[in-house]
């Protein structure tokens, strides 16, 4: 209810300030219609109000076709400390003055939600894939009307391009080509009071962004050393697609590593006077690891691991179900007691140190453009020869993969006395459950060989 009002008036004037042909998505993580479908209506009702370039809702039935879906609703009701309000003339007089409900709270009239194709929204409902809940709106400000479609065609391409370097501060390829231009004349400022005291990490080049107050731990992020980022280009295989500036750091210390896509970055080097505050930004792609010995101390994050897997040409691992399935379920295998042997032999072959898994459905061994692959895991080779393949997955959301792929957890085991004798119960201890835990003990080599645990 609270943010309702803020949603509106972010949402007008982003549509707003969308160019014709342009998209935006509108998107929150609530299933309150007050939040959504209010919002994306009466925010359409007054632009259309104002005039100007049309804005519709962008059919995307087609898009995603294996996320399960719900429609936009067009009918519900507000409430408010325990009361239900059918529309805006029921509300108690006090709680219109004090502005706690407003009109624009309500569904709009028949007459005009028609034209709205509100249903055009989706909710994305938590029980039918096991996700969180989210409701998803796509507006597309349709192109101008011909005459003043005419008009844009007049302009020169000298004048678009000096137009789009003025709307983003600085155009996209000269700020990302100035970056080794730029290094040797600027040192790292300050560091975030939070980081005061912190050593710099000898990858860490220097300020990309810093708020004027930064007090919080996103104020700041830091570019990154072209050394540093040629390693990560050479261990990975990385295309000459990924663009390596796109990785930052947002501690002085380096020790995480996020990725940014190209606008972000273009508009945080344009901000010259620094007058944006981060909030948060990014997609955590690698993290420092403690194990000695690696090639490359970092290990790839479950969350970001996606942003590169289309372009590594190494450390690359294509699994048939079976093997992904029990890696999922065990965490850490031996590669020698991997089901499948093209597997084996690929993560023998594989340097030690961070890879990633790709599930492979159809047995190509290879990514496919028309086709990205279902499922995506940040892993670890041992240094150890043969050596195991570990996952850098949290349990819970690997358990959540594995009924994905149509895996049933066991039934729980019966309570002792019921049948099953003290020695013999199942201790449900551990990190990984009696059933986890049983296989990785059997599993362990003797002497130092030992899987490797997360740092």
């Amino acid at each position: 209810m609270g943010v309702h009002r803020a949603q509106l008036g972010i949402l007008i004037r982003g549509l707003q300030l969308l160019v014709p042909g342009g998209r935006l998505v509108y998107s929150t993580c609530s299933m309150n219609p007050v939040e959504d479908e209010a919002v994306v209506a009466h925010a359409l009702l007054k632009l259309a109000e104002e005039g100007g370039d049309p804005v519709r809702l962008k059919p995307v039935e087609d898009e995603l076709p294996q996320l399960k879906r719900a429609s936009g609703v067009s009918q519900w009701r507000v409430r408010y400390r325990g009361s239900w309000y059918d529309d805006y003339d029921a509300v108690p007089e006090k709680l219109k003055k004090d502005r706690k409900i407003l009109p624009t709270m309500f569904p709009p009239t028949a007459e005009q939600l028609a034209p709205l194709d509100i249903h055009r929204c989706m909710r994305v409902l938590p029980h039918y894939q096991d996700t969180g809940g989210f409701f998803i709106a796509v507006l597309e400000k349709l192109p101008s009307p011909p005459a003043a479609q005419a008009a844009v065609e007049t302009i020169s391409s000298e004048d678009a391009d000096m137009l789009a370097a003025e709307l983003v501060g600085r155009s996209v390829v000269t700020a990302l080509a100035s970056v080794e231009a730029e290094a040797a004349s600027e040192e790292l400022k300050p560091t975030i009071r939070s980081q005061e005291g912190a050593k710099a990490g000898s990858h860490v080049l220097r300020t990309l962004h810093c708020a004027p107050t930064n007090n919080g731990g996103y104020d700041a992020l830091y570019s990154l050393t072209p050394g540093w980022l040629g390693e990560v280009r050479a261990f990975f295989g990385l295309s000459e697609a990924f663009d390596m500036s796109r990785l930052v750091s947002r501690s002085i210390t380096g020790k995480q590593i996020f990725v940014l896509s190209k606008p972000v970055i273009a508009l945080l080097r344009s901000d010259k006077h620094t007058k944006f505050k981060l909030v948060n930004t990014g997609t955590r792609i690698l993290e420092r690891s403690e194990i000695r010995g690696l090639p490359f101390p970092f290990r790839l994050a479950q969350e970001g691991v996606h942003a590169l897997v289309p372009h590594m040409g190494r450390q690359l691992l294509f699994a048939p179900p079976e093997d992904l399935k029990l890696l999922l379920l065990r965490h850490n295998v031996k590669i020698s007691e991997l089901p499948t042997e093209a597997l084996r032999t690929a993560a023998a072959a594989a340097a030690p140190g961070a890879l990633a898994i790709v599930l492979d459905e159809d047995g190509t061994g290879r990514l496919l453009p028309e086709k990205p692959p279902m499922l995506v895991l940040a892993g670890m080779r041992s240094l150890s020869n043969p050596g195991f393949l570990e996952l850098n997955v949290k349990k819970a959301e690997a358990s959540s993969m594995l009924r994905r792929m149509g895996h049933v957890e066991p039934a729980d085991p019966p309570p002792a006395g019921d049948g099953a004798e003290g020695e013999d119960a199942m201790d449900d201890g551990g990190e990984a459950g009696a059933s986890c835990a049983a296989g990785t003990a059997a599993d362990a080599p003797a002497g130092g060989d030992e899987p490797m645990r997360n740092a």
